[in-house]
């Protein structure tokens, strides 16, 4: 799915879209779902569609995607519209309601399998900040938007060139098992993980640190040539940046490989996966539930779901 990541509004299809429901892709700061069966075209749900675009505007933009109904975040499901939006009613209302108004700004319908659309709004990162129609200030935190204080605003205006990298995605998280008797023996997970430059200046100082349970570690995998130390239960491994990351690009850092077994997966229920991404400005720090982040079928594993007898 890297390409996704990496096209402009208009290049975005149907696979693309479809690849994030199938991989249950989470949602983040830069990319937010929305039920389509609550979608209506009125001017008090334009109207809050609107104030999420402004915040996202103003964090450094992104993609919001009416149409996939989301559990925990990740995308669930498809409650595609019936029929096409109107873009240009959508187009107009976010223009009459967002100031200045995002250069680039890109509004369109998705057919979807030719069962119905989803309505993809993508938010460039411009130079802001942008004041939504109350003549206050949004930002898109937590998957919502939030008012700004005073203070931040005056940030947002005065704010130098900065570097800020962030982990943007982790995707390809469904589990590819091995069976014995209906039994899992052994899921592996093949996850990549995307980081992006939310600042305005590039970073070529950069690292990512990942903590993972001991009972987790797959030996023959690239995390074995890049082991750093313990930490209690925890394994952390290292990787360097390779090259630098320009404002606003989204960039693959890694991808890895776990295994979960009939050994580990009291660990895999209980614990968290850590990662810390350093940079020459400060640190990101983000962790995720295992059961939540890695599942099968878009089902979450259990105890139960393995047989003792492990193949090798």
């Amino acid at each position: 799915m890297d390409w996704f990541y990496h096209t402009t509004g208009g290049e975005i299809s149907p696979e693309d879209i479809i690849r994030l429901v199938e991989n249950r892709i989470p949602a983040h700061q830069h990319l937010h779902y929305l039920d389509g069966a609550k979608f209506a075209p009125s001017d008090a749900y334009i109207g809050r569609l609107a104030k999420l675009t402004s915040g996202m505007a103003n964090s450094g933009g992104g993609i919001i995607i009416v149409g996939i109904k989301p559990s925990r975040h990740k995308a669930k499901a498809f409650s595609l519209l019936p029929e096409p939006a109107d873009t240009g009613l959508i187009h107009h209302h976010l223009i009459a309601n967002l100031s200045p108004f995002p250069d680039g700004m890109l509004v369109e319908n998705v057919m979807i399998e030719n069962q119905g659309y989803c309505l993809v709004i993508r938010i460039p990162s411009g130079k802001g900040p942008f004041m939504f129609s109350d003549y206050r200030y949004y930002a898109f935190r937590n998957h919502k938007a939030v008012k700004l204080e005073a203070e931040d605003v005056s940030a947002l205006y005065n704010k130098p060139a900065q570097k800020h990298l962030e982990i943007y995605s982790i995707y390809n998280t469904q589990g590819v098992p091995e069976l014995k008797d209906g039994k899992f023996t052994i899921v592996r997970f093949y996850p990549k993980v995307l980081i992006r430059n939310t600042g305005e200046a590039m970073e070529k100082d950069y690292k990512m640190e990942i903590s993972l349970p001991a009972g987790l570690y797959e030996e023959n995998t690239m995390l074995r040539n890049h082991f750093s130390h313990h930490e209690g239960k925890y394994v952390v491994f290292s990787f360097a940046g390779k090259s630098p990351v320009f404002s606003t690009e989204i960039h693959k850092m890694l991808d890895f490989s776990i295994r979960v077994s009939s050994d580990s997966i009291e660990s895999f229920e209980n614990e968290e996966l850590h990662f810390r991404l350093y940079y020459s400005a400060g640190v990101h720090r983000q962790s995720y539930p295992l059961k939540e982040l890695f599942t099968y079928q878009g089902k979450m594993l259990s105890q139960g779901d393995f047989s003792r007898q492990i193949s090798g």
